[in-house]
């Protein structure tokens, strides 16, 4: 009911703008005055909505009005229904031509129909095409392969389909270690224990094992529950212990393979050199990248956090990481950094709480990173 009754408001405010613009040809200025309006308009009714409606979905319906309802404001605005429209009526004036009526029109009209589509993609579908991302780094540190799984901002508030999906397409792909990168739950405040016992429920019925370990790290997200660890308790899965960075070495048929994880606040900082670990291949895990601003000299550096930007632009990239000491281009997918190699996380979620459903040119993902010896 609150998402008609917000969606009527904002066609009844395209319908009075789109009326009022139809009295006057429509030139490059009156496209720009008009398009702030409508702008300001979907601004203010998503803050109305925030505040006496529905608080969290302020962002989700500022999102839709600004692709859905603006992108039909525009498409009206060259219809050809008006009398003064380039597109399709009748002003074909020299003067018209001249004054570049025609052009604003077809403008507008060309960016009001991107507009739903992209609103349509980023916001409906991309946000639930879940991947499969798969690295292969190359070592001379190890004779036998081994497939590393990573789960990273899971970040949900309604576990379902699409998280039990999550957890059957781990379990295909024959991980020899399973790592939980952080940000698992983001309920309401008022519901973040129902969400704890949702996630658990989750994982015991996934009922996820590797054969060198299913282990969690905390992330920004655990921030809130001080006690995130019993979301894991009956599930199988090992978390850090709260003392700080956990290190411990695994074996993988003759090979000794180091595993560093790095609690969430030694995972925010640049690391200087971690101890030499005698020739071993080196893997090191923390939930925010920024801890590979430093010079960790681990032999893989694995992160998630940034949502891989979330939305990018083609050509630009991530728009932000909030990743500190990276460069922004360096907030996604693999990289080489300082002699390692960097493997950032997508994510498996996406930003709730009053921000926008939305990906755009990020998609969820999961990350297999398969560590094979170098091919001779």
């Amino acid at each position: 009911m609150q998402i008609i009754l917000f969606h009527t408001l904002m066609l009844a405010a395209v319908f009075l703008l789109v009326r009022r613009a139809w009295k006057q040809p429509l030139t490059w200025s009156r496209l720009v005055r008009f398009s702030i309006y409508g702008l300001g308009c979907a601004m203010a009714l998503s803050l109305l909505t925030g505040v006496f409606i529905e608080r969290e979905a302020a962002g989700q319906r500022f999102a839709e009005a600004l692709f859905f309802t603006g992108g039909t404001f525009l498409c009206l605005l060259a219809s050809p229904f008006s009398r003064y429209s380039g597109v399709l009526g009748s002003a074909q004036t020299p003067e018209y031509r001249l004054n570049g009526e025609r052009w604003a029109s077809t403008t507008a009209l060309l960016c009001g129909m991107a507009a739903i589509l992209v609103g349509a993609y980023s916001l409906y579908y991309e946000p639930w095409h879940l991947t499969v991302k798969t690295y292969t780094v190359e070592t001379d540190k190890v004779r036998h392969p081994f497939r590393i799984v990573v789960l990273a901002d899971i970040q949900t508030d309604q576990f379902g389909d699409y998280e039990r999906n999550m957890f059957q397409t781990v379990k295909q792909l024959d991980a020899d270690l399973i790592l939980f990168a952080g940000d698992y739950v983001q309920y309401p405040n008022g519901r973040m224990r129902e969400g704890g016992t949702d996630f658990q429920a989750f994982l015991i019925e996934a009922g996820l094992e590797a054969p060198l370990g299913v282990i969690a790290i905390d992330g920004n997200h655990e921030q809130y529950r001080p006690n995130w660890r019993v979301m894991f308790d009956g599930t199988g899965i090992q978390t850090i212990p709260p003392n700080g960075t956990f290190s411990v070495v695994l074996r993988n048929i003759e090979d000794e393979i180091r595993l560093t994880l790095l609690p969430l606040s030694e995972s925010q900082r640049p690391l200087v050199r971690l101890p030499d670990v005698e020739g071993r291949f080196h893997v090191l895990c923390g939930h925010d990248p920024s801890f590979a601003g430093g010079r960790p000299g681990a032999d893989l550096l694995l992160a998630g956090h940034t949502h891989g930007g979330q939305v990018c632009i083609p050509g630009f990239g991530p728009i932000i990481t909030l990743a500190k000491g990276l460069p922004r281009h360096l907030g996604k997918g693999r990289s080489d950094r300082n002699g390692s190699t960097l493997i950032i996380s997508n994510g498996v979620g996406h930003e709730r709480g009053f921000a926008p459903r939305i990906r755009f040119c990020s998609p969820p993902q999961i990350v297999v990173v398969d560590v094979v010896p170098i091919s001779k």
